[in-house]
């Protein structure tokens, strides 16, 4: 039930059934340059999302805060190389 999509500035995720936005997680401000390296995201299960940008990986979780959805960065870690693609 939900959608995300990334940018130059990074992941923006919306409930798809109510049509409300959920979060926007910003891109690292020390990550590789979004023009030489794209952003890549994947769905991991229904509440969990990878966001690959240059050599920074993050995983994220939607979770209920009262009546309010929210995404939070559960973890994140940085890799010796460049990020082409998350599975």
């Amino acid at each position: 039930n939900y959608i995300a999509w990334a940018n130059d500035f990074g992941v923006k995720a919306i409930n798809a059934a109510s049509r409300t936005p959920i979060a926007f997680v910003a891109q690292p401000n020390d990550a590789m340059d979004s023009k030489s390296c794209r952003c890549s995201i994947v769905w991991y299960d229904a509440t969990t999302m990878l966001i690959g940008w240059g050599d920074c990986v993050q995983m994220c979780k939607i979770q209920q805060s009262g009546k309010k959805e929210v995404m939070k960065i559960t973890h994140a870690f940085r890799t010796d190389y460049t990020i082409c693609g998350i599975a």
